[in-house]
């Protein structure tokens, strides 16, 4: 007896067999294994380098130390650095030099300010051939120097022996006072400033660091320090100023 195979059917059996072995129809075999066991794709995350598939590496953007610096030297601005109050590598002072370029306060400004002075009795500076009646130092503690007026022009202190004093006009931030403060003074051989043609008994500066100046005596008129070689010495008078 002869059988009659059809062979439609058979080729539809052998197909299903197929897909059963490859454990399920619908996907394209060369595709299962691109996917690999894991089932993920290539695109799925960072490899073992850091990098996506994309190119692009994990983590900062920019690498260790060089953050701000490459990010500033590349914009043509300052680097964080130049704001921390810090001197750091490459850094000629704090926050300035190197990396931060122009170090602040190491020149005149180019425009002049106006500072108002109390009359026109303030003409000259602090030196030349005759002992000034002016100066400016720091008497109050401010940080600013003040004003300082020693004699009304006959080398004699204001106030006489009777109440030798000087008159000073505070720094007020943008010029001097116009009224003068009295300041006491030893005695009455602190008339004259500190410059003229010849060496001055006394001076002022800040000896005890409290950020006062202080009246400092050097000889009593002969140009000898006080106490000769046995015990040589100045005399201080010390700011007391509230």
């Amino acid at each position: 007896m002869r059988c009659s195979v059809d062979t439609q059917t058979l080729a539809s059996a052998v197909a299903i067999a197929v897909c059963v072995a490859l454990a399920g129809c619908g996907n394209d075999p060369a595709e299962e294994m691109a996917q690999g066991d894991g089932g993920s794709t290539a695109d799925a995350g960072p490899t073992d380098g850091g990098e996506t598939s994309e190119g692009t590496t994990g983590g900062d953007s920019v690498g260790d130390g060089s953050s701000s610096e490459t990010a500033s030297s590349e914009t043509g601005t300052a680097p964080d650095t130049c704001s921390n109050g810090v001197g750091d590598p490459g850094e000629e002072a704090v926050d300035c030099g190197g990396p931060c370029e122009v170090c602040p306060g190491v020149a005149f400004a180019d425009d002049p300010l106006t500072w108002s002075v109390p009359n026109d009795g303030f003409p000259s500076t602090f030196g030349g051939g005759n002992p000034s009646s002016h100066t400016t130092m720091d008497l109050d503690g401010d940080g600013r120097a003040d004003l300082v007026s020693t004699h009304d022009g006959a080398y004699e202190v204001f106030g006489g022996a009777a109440n030798p004093h000087w008159r000073v006009h505070l720094n007020t931030g943008d010029g001097f006072a116009d009224e003068a403060s009295q300041w006491s003074v030893p005695n009455e051989n602190f008339a004259s400033t500190f410059g003229g043609g010849n060496p001055s008994s006394h001076t002022t500066m800040d000896l005890d660091g409290d950020g006062r100046a202080d009246l400092v005596s050097t000889h009593d008129g002969d140009y000898e320090v006080f106490g000769g070689a046995a015990n040589p010495h100045w005399r201080v008078f010390r700011n007391v100023a509230n």
